[in-house]
Formats: structure tokens, sequence, C-alpha cells
């Protein structure tokens, strides 16, 4: 099953027009559609922007969900994803399930190339970076600037917006770990300070 099958069995199942679904995302209707029926391939960013919008990870618009207690990913198996526009390539690495809350995906990025503005996410929802090859820079929000090399790892909290982009001469490859909390830990975590760490 590919992404636009998926997100039009998702938005129907949250009760969504493709018009209500546009204004809550910012992409168009005529957008949506052509995605739906399988006419266009959306960017990273923009499938970001629905996914976002419809309270659910990537990995969820992208496999056919399946409650399971354990699984096992090949590296064959991997469900990848080309953005159109950058060449940036992510596979899913994790199982995804209506109750998974942990996201993890491989990440490719060309020499050059950046992912763009991805949307913040929801409060609570927190990323874990681990760079295994090149060279990046991570934007967060306004004014946090992170520069990452080989092995080195940050973690952040993604109700911000962020960037990533390849400084170096090769492509860029890391292991992004995306966790959404639940209802009760959001609960719990109502009044903790919410930070993003300085670099």
């Amino acid at each position: 099953m590919d992404f636009g099958s998926n997100l039009k069995i998702i938005r129907k199942k949250h009760a969504l027009s493709l018009r209500s679904l546009s204004q809550l995302c910012d992409v168009s209707k005529t957008m949506l559609s052509e995605i739906e029926s399988g006419k266009k391939t959306p960017t990273i960013t923009v499938a970001y922007k629905i996914a976002s919008a419809l309270g659910i990870s990537l990995a969820t618009l992208m496999q056919k969900q399946e409650s399971v207690e354990s699984a096992i990913i090949r590296k064959n198996e991997r469900l990848s994803y080309v953005d159109p526009d950058t060449s940036i390539m992510k596979q899913i690495v994790s199982p995804s399930f209506d109750s998974a809350d942990v996201e993890i995906t491989f990440v490719t990025i060309p020499a050059g190339a950046s992912t763009g503005l991805i949307t913040a996410a929801n409060s609570g929802c927190k990323e874990y970076l681990v760079l295994i090859r090149g060279a990046i820079k991570v934007k967060i929000g306004q004014d946090n600037i992170c520069e990452l090399h080989e092995e080195d790892a940050l973690y952040f909290e993604a109700h911000k917006e962020h960037e990533i982009i390849n400084t170096g001469i090769i492509a860029a490859e890391y292991f992004l770990i995306y966790r959404r909390l639940s209802k009760v830990c959001l609960a719990l975590s109502a009044n903790s300070v919410s930070t993003v760490i300085s670099c």
C-alpha cells in the first residue's frame, strides 16, 4: 500500500474532507487529491505537514497498519521514500502499528542537500539523531544551530520547526528516532519545562 492510498484511508477514518485537511496542513486541496490518486509524490516537507496535521507519524502514512508483539525488519525489506525534489531517502526501520509511540528512520542526504523546514510537531514530541556518516547542520527554531560530525548524537524537542542540512562533501547518513508521548504521559509532563539543548 502506498502513501496516497494510506492517506485517503486515514483521512476518511478521521472524517476529514480534502478541503478540511488542506486547511489543517496548509497543502492545497488539488495537491492532496493528486497525492491520494498517486499522480504526485509529496516532498518530505509536505509529507511531514500532512502527518503532523493528522497527528500521526510519517511511517504510519507509508505502511499498512497491523498489531504486533514482535517484528523483524530486514534491511532489504525496509520501506523507502525518496524526496522527488532533493533525492533525500528515508527508510522506515521500525514497525508501524496503531499503538506505536516511536518511529525510527534511516536517512540519507546527498551532499549539499537540505530537508527544508520541517513542520513543528505537537508539544511533547522528541527526536534523537545519531549521525553515522558525513557532517550535518541542524537548525532548531530561530536561533539554535548544531553542527554534527560522524558518530555525534543530538536530542531535541520537536515542537519547533527544524531543518537538517548536509554540510559535507559526501552523502550524510543518520538514524532518527522520533517519539510521540501518549496522552497519559503528556498529562503527567504538562507542568514540566520544555527545553532544547544549546549547541
